[in-house]
């Protein structure tokens, strides 16, 4: 849907979708949701269990791969104890994603 959006509409999505989503994304999984489920499930079950509903509440499409995506978010922020490294990646991760769709669509347009 982004990809079919005007080039000033495609630059306030992009920043949405690179910034502020992965921004508001770690902030109530990793920031809020994994740091109240490690107090009843513990740090690895905190993990898997936000980690799981993360990738769920993204749809059934890549479920696996985003699963997996953010068990290394949620592994950023257990170690680091800073949501800025998990969100960095996850705009990184979101930044290259996008990037590669609108390459290969002005390569196949």
């Amino acid at each position: 849907m982004i990809l079919s959006l005007a080039r000033r509409d495609l630059v306030l999505a992009l920043v949405v979708a690179v910034f502020l989503g992965p921004f508001l994304e770690e902030l109530l999984f990793r920031g809020f949701l994994q740091a109240a489920l490690s107090q009843v499930a513990g740090q690895r079950g905190a993990l898997v269990i936000s980690s799981a509903l993360f990738a769920v509440l993204h749809g059934m499409a890549g479920l696996p791969v985003l699963f997996l995506v953010s068990l290394f978010l949620g592994w950023l922020q257990q170690r680091t104890r800073c949501l800025l490294v998990p969100w960095s990646a996850h705009a990184l991760h979101n930044g290259i994603q996008l990037g590669l769709a609108l390459a290969l669509k002005d390569h196949a347009g």
